[in-house]
């Protein structure tokens, strides 16, 4: 996949998990393909990561470690990180 594919699998897990629809700071950002958008800003806590860890499994193949937000601690680093990966698993 690529890093583009990859940032709309990862919002679309975030607006999910989140509802980010209420949030009108950040959801403008989420369609527009120039931003980016730190998970710092989201505040969300460990259950929700690993809800949205699964939900970009599910979608990548790539096994995601909650320590990858922190490592990648953005939407556009996160995306690029799994794309880098290119085999879809985890190390």
């Amino acid at each position: 996949m690529t890093p583009t594919a990859i940032r709309q699998v990862i919002l679309d897990a975030l607006e999910e998990s989140l509802s980010i629809s209420k949030n009108s700071s950040i959801r403008p950002r989420m369609h527009d393909p120039a931003a980016d958008i730190r998970f710092d800003e989201l505040e969300f806590d460990s259950l929700s990561a690993a809800e949205i860890s699964m939900k970009i499994e599910d979608e990548t193949g790539y096994v995601l470690d909650l320590g990858d937000f922190l490592a990648f601690p953005s939407v556009k680093a996160l995306a690029e990180h799994i794309a880098s990966r290119g085999d879809g698993g985890d190390e």
